[in-house]
């Protein structure tokens, strides 16, 4: 997320229910959208004082965290209270003075909050060394809710105890992790969180899947966050000659970070288990907010929608939560910039985020107990309710099986085998004669809509002790042409084939995979909602590797000048040079499982951006 920048062992961690459906032919329009209206909450009642409180938190271990602060200020005779609640956002994007979100900033302090960012340590004003995700990150977190809250020794002037928390992609990830693994005695003051596009664990976010890393983007990520974002104060606007004394301040900051970029191991190392939040969601009790593109799939812009599956459906039954995950990309649905259409954009996103703060910091009630516990949009554009995400959206389960060529086998079709040959960087895009398996529904006579986290279960035989497997699933319409955002992908490392823990991946180390002998492999995909209409067709394509994103003309907004196909992050295969053979005979069933809308859709209207 560099920004500006089975059956598994079996039912108990599915991460969608086993009662099987053959058919998925849901997903029917029976019912009209019904408006959804969010009114604003409160009215902006006050100015934004133009001078920022600025103070520094002494860390245990003696860092020094910059919190800076803007307050509201009286206008046209309203003067705010001595006493405010605090929105606090913890970044390592910033420089003194200027914002993470201007747009929270301005809507918020206007209403009687305090606006606080505080610069996660080595970055921005904060001394030390950049954690990234880390339990002392989640340590300063809690520190800096404490102290806004106008708590704790010294805290703030302003502070009333009530703290709401605000990021997106690395912040978002950061007062969640706050929220869950800090200091219970110092974040019980904070009350509600909207995080987008959450960065929860580095392992999925420096863009490595159930052991298989992608080529080059680790390196990138780590590279950018030891390079421009942890610069020291003041090089933003800085002289290129004073980097090199600048840097050499910090040589004890990146050996860690270097070393797990290094690692192609795809083990989930000590490194990246205390760089991971999910396992601690349990213990968050401030109410949250999260939203997540299904489009977020470019790794130097985002955060991949893996990240959802262990997260928002974990959250303890007492902890309120909401959830938009829809058809934009690492942005909120307001904005859209990278999304497939702009005229998808919600014009109600920021009234729900002032109506959220405003319900659980100051008890207005801002309608949001009618919001439902999810929202979600498919390729469609049609905006729907559901119980949960992405493991279980109030629809039934789907099985599709495979079948020499054909996904969706029937009983009678089932039998032998598919091999395809694992060989060098041959992806699921592009790839050379032999080296792809794949499987086609055909022309659909029904609609079909595919929900939530969908998963692959393959039973291999392999020659060798070691395969990665790439499954790639293409929506085709009518007139077979690709449906916008139609696409989802899965990777799976045959040497760490352990259950999956709440739906996550956490296999500290691999192990030889079985050879000569069948065994069941379990991929999962990026969540998403698909929607494809009759006489429309699903594809699956299986590979050793697979083209994870659109290449680096997606760093910046203009386009950059070297070969893309170079450059398109393909997933890294095993190396390993030896025929895959998926077998789809009726004692060792491989098939794709996913969930579908339930039969009556409880489908929405919100109000969109003009186009």
């Amino acid at each position: 997320m560099l920004r500006r920048g089975v059956l598994l062992a079996l039912s108990a961690v599915l991460l969608i229910p086993t009662v099987a459906a053959r058919a998925a032919n849901r997903g029917l329009r029976t019912r009209a959208p019904r408006p959804f209206v969010v009114p604003l909450s409160s009215p902006a009642l006050y100015g934004i004082n133009p001078t920022t409180d600025k103070h520094y938190l002494t860390a245990p271990d003696g860092t020094k965290l910059f919190v800076e602060t803007w307050l509201p200020a009286a206008k046209n005779g309203n003067v705010p209270p001595a006493k405010i609640p605090t929105i606090l956002v913890i970044t390592p994007y910033v420089q003194e003075g200027t914002l993470e979100s201007q747009s929270t900033r301005d809507a918020m302090v206007t209403r009687g909050y305090a606006y606080s960012q505080l610069h996660v340590r080595g970055t921005g004003m904060s001394t030390g060394c950049i954690q990234m995700y880390s339990q002392t990150e989640a340590n300063d977190g809690a520190q800096a809710i404490e102290w806004v809250a106008g708590k704790g020794a010294h805290g703030s002037s302003w502070g009333n105890g009530v703290v709401g928390g605000y990021g997106v992609s690395y912040p978002g990830g950061t007062i969640l992790n706050a929220a869950a693994r800090g200091n219970p005695a110092k974040t019980q003051y904070l009350k509600a969180v909207l995080a987008g596009a959450p960065a929860v664990s580095l392992y999925e976010s420096a863009w490595t899947f159930d052991g298989v890393e992608s080529m080059l983007i680790p390196q990138l990520y780590y590279g950018q966050y030891m390079t421009t974002t942890s610069l020291p104060p003041g090089t933003e606007n800085g002289q290129p000659a004073q980097y090199v004394e600048q840097y050499s301040q910090k040589p004890q900051c990146y050996p860690e970070h270097i070393a797990a970029g290094m690692d192609h191991s795809g083990d989930f190392t000590p490194y990246f288990q205390d760089r991971e939040l999910r396992g601690s969601v349990g213990n968050i009790k401030a109410a949250v907010f999260t939203f997540h593109g299904h489009a977020d799939n470019v790794p130097y812009h985002g955060v991949p929608p893996i990240v959802q599956i262990g997260l928002f459906d974990r959250l303890p039954a007492a902890t309120p939560k909401f959830g938009i995950f829809g058809e934009f990309g690492h942005e909120s649905p307001s904005s859209n910039a990278r999304g497939p259409a702009v005229y998808q954009r919600r014009a109600d996103f920021l009234n729900m985020e002032i109506a959220w703060f405003d319900h659980y910091l100051k008890g207005i009630d801002g309608g949001v107990s009618t919001w439902g516990t999810a929202q979600v949009q498919g390729t469609d554009s049609k905006w729907r309710v559901v119980p949960d995400w992405p493991r279980d959206t109030g629809g039934p389960t789907a099985t599709l099986p495979l079948a020499a060529g054909v996904l969706g086998a029937k009983p009678n079709q089932l039998g032998g085998s598919t091999t395809y040959l694992e060989a060098g960087f041959e992806t699921t895009q592009g790839s050379v004669p032999g080296t792809t398996a794949t499987f086609d529904t055909g022309r659909l006579k029904q609609p079909l809509e595919l929900t939530g986290a969908a998963q692959l279960n393959l039973w291999l035989k392999l020659t060798l002790p070691d395969s990665h497997v790439a499954a790639r699933l293409d929506a085709f319409d009518a007139s077979g042409k690709p449906i916008v955002t139609g696409s989802t992908y899965a990777l799976r490392s045959a040497q760490h084939r352990d259950p999956f823990t709440d739906g996550r991946f956490m296999q500290a180390h691999g192990s030889p995979a079985p050879t000569g002998t069948p065994f069941e492999l379990t991929l999962r995909f990026q969540p998403t909602d698909i929607v494809i209409p009759a006489g429309g067709r699903l594809r699956l394509t299986i590979a050793g590797s697979l083209i994870v994103n659109q290449g680096l003309s997606q760093i910046d907004d203009q386009p950059v000048t070297i070969p893309e196909p170079l450059f398109h992050g393909p997933s890294e295969p095993s190396g390993v040079v030896q025929p895959v053979e998926i077998l789809t005979d009726k004692q060792h069933e491989s098939a794709l499982i996913f969930q579908t809308p339930p039969k009556n859709p409880d489908y929405i209207a919100p109000a969109l951006v003009p186009r």
